[in-house]
């Protein structure tokens, strides 16, 4: 993953921070990344970095807060999922074609 693409993908991490409601810690933080498709197979070491860049850039009551006030949050989710982030909503909601 280079620079360019590390730098767009921030955006992912912080939709899918809103949407989980913050993250509580880094080990959350660094759970969570790891859902998302793009942050899968990267080194240990650059999902740690985000989730600390995350943290630095958005911390306060939660290790990682929202992105707030909600109707930026709602911004940013819409347009990660118009950029192909559907998984956000999977990995928040569940499954669209999960029973129940």
């Amino acid at each position: 993953m280079g620079t360019r693409s590390l730098v767009r993908d921030i955006g992912r991490g912080l939709a899918l921070a809103t949407l989980c409601h913050g993250f509580a810690d880094e080990r959350e933080a660094v759970d969570q990344l790891r859902r998302l498709h793009l942050f899968s197979d990267q080194p240990r070491a650059t999902v740690t970095s985000v989730a600390h860049l995350l943290h630095e850039s958005y911390g306060g009551e939660r290790w990682v807060d929202p992105l707030l006030p909600d109707l930026l949050g709602e911004r940013l989710v819409y347009g990660e999922i118009e950029r192909g982030g559907g998984e956000l909503l999977d990995l928040t909601l569940g499954p669209a074609n999960a029973d129940g």
